[in-house]
């Protein structure tokens, strides 16, 4: 089944706000779309387990894996909701996200836009 637009942007949403709940949970102030464990712990790696789960060949959504794993692989980060999920989500779908400085763009199946995200210092509040 082909997702909706509604699903689409609903999903990127729910990015936005685990996002945004994320960083203020763990008290950084990312300036750009990363790695937010990256930022807390450089040196973290993730357990073995979780290393190759993902079977493709697509960059973007392993790059968006393996982001999505070293959050619920972390002793601070895995008690909260992955923000890297529903991006993951919106590649399965079909759509897909581009990062220009602090902004994800997200996209349908059909390349349509969707919503456009700060991901920069904002947070909740």
């Amino acid at each position: 089944m082909t997702w909706t637009r509604e699903q689409f942007l609903e999903t990127a949403v729910l990015f936005r706000d685990r996002w945004r709940i994320a960083a203020d949970g763990l008290r950084i102030k990312p300036r750009r779309f990363c790695d937010l464990v990256r930022l807390l712990d450089a040196d973290f790696k993730s357990p073995e387990q979780y290393s190759n789960a993902a079977a493709t060949d697509d960059p973007h959504y392993l790059i968006t894996h393996r982001m999505h794993v070293n959050f619920v692989a972390h002793p601070a980060t895995a008690t909260l909701a992955s923000p890297y999920e529903p991006l993951l989500q919106i590649i399965e779908n079909g759509g897909c996200y581009t990062v220009e400085h602090c902004y994800i763009d997200v996209r349908d199946n059909e390349c349509n836009p969707i919503g456009g995200f700060d991901v920069s210092a904002k947070t909740m509040g």
